[in-house]
């Protein structure tokens, strides 16, 4: 799983956010959440700013996209096109170990609610049935959770989160 965070100087901070969205985009990726300024002037993914006051010329904002795994190192690259990049920082976890155990997990409850299913069919007694369905219900239960932390797993590692702060350039007063 690799992660990387940003700050970047900027002329215009609502102009910086759409680059790095439309930047995203272009990789395949997504906007995961912006806001420009500190009060609270959230931009959804269609660019619109809710807030009232127009966002143009705030002093701050930041974006967080996600992007395919392979493409984090380029689209990082990048935003020295949007501005002067004052810091960069990649973070890289290995979840390989993680991967394999679920997978293991997985496969061994798919085993055990395919005995139990031929269990509750052979099932002599009632007893024998409920307490088959039983088991067979938590071990389901099990198995649907493990999965759902397979798939989460495998798209923290497909899709990279790239946040990045925006801070105004300085205007130099004439």
């Amino acid at each position: 799983v690799a992660n990387g965070s940003a700050t970047v100087e900027v002329d215009d901070v609502a102009d910086a956010i759409s680059r790095i969205s439309d930047a995203a985009v272009a990789a395949g990726g997504y906007v995961e959440s912006s806001q420009i300024g500190g009060g609270g002037a959230s931009v959804p993914l269609d660019g619109v700013a809710t807030d009232s006051r127009s966002p143009r010329g705030s002093s701050s904002g930041w974006v967080s996209v996600r992007v395919p795994a392979e493409s984090l190192t380029t689209v990082m690259d990048d935003l020295s096109d949007v501005g002067t990049v004052t810091m960069s920082s990649v973070s890289r976890s290995d979840v390989t170990d993680q991967a394999i155990d679920l997978r293991a997990r997985v496969a061994a409850a798919e085993a055990s609610v395919a005995r139990l299913t031929e269990l509750i069919a052979q099932a002599s007694s009632v007893g024998d049935l409920i307490t088959a369905e039983s088991a067979l219900s938590e071990r389901q239960a099990q198995l649907d959770a493990d999965r759902q932390q397979l798939e989460s797993l495998e798209a923290q590692v497909a899709l990279s989160t790239l946040s990045v702060r925006l801070d105004a350039r300085a205007q130099l007063e004439t």
